[in-house]
């Protein structure tokens, strides 16, 4: 049985459309970490609290332990050094509440993408962004 899950393939920015200061991209890279170190520690609630979406990241977490998938499986798909690649990804911004980060699990092609809510900046989750296929 092999059991695949991408938590942070979101819907791709594009090529960044609004220049933002270096603190904003700081604020998203930050979020990042935040939200990859929760994954990392096995703090599934906080993890989902800085997403978009909590509900919908319980449940395909849940779904992930079923199948094996923990705190230890993210940190190997984070990869060494996983804080420090994440603070010098790219950053860029779609709109002052839009941004994308680049790629922080090992071997994912896909940009990250975050919203900012009540100045909050959360990682998007929706039925394209937490995928989790089982295969027999």
């Amino acid at each position: 049985m092999a059991v695949f899950l991408a938590l942070f393939a979101g819907a791709c920015g594009g090529e960044g459309g609004v220049e933002m200061p270096e603190s904003e991209r700081n604020a998203v890279r930050e979020a990042s970490v935040d939200f990859a170190g929760a994954l990392v520690a096995g703090d599934n609630e906080r993890a989902c609290a800085l997403t978009t979406d909590a509900e919908m990241c319980l449940e395909t977490l849940a779904v992930a332990e079923e199948h094996l998938i923990d705190a230890e499986l993210f940190r190997l798909a984070l990869g060494e050094n996983w804080r420090a690649r994440i603070r010098a990804a790219n950053v860029t911004f779609s709109d002052v509440n839009h941004a994308t980060i680049a790629p922080i699990m090992a071997g994912d092609g896909s940009d990250n993408e975050l919203v900012r809510r009540s100045g909050k900046w959360l990682t998007v989750v929706d039925e394209n962004s937490l995928v989790l296929e089982v295969e027999d």
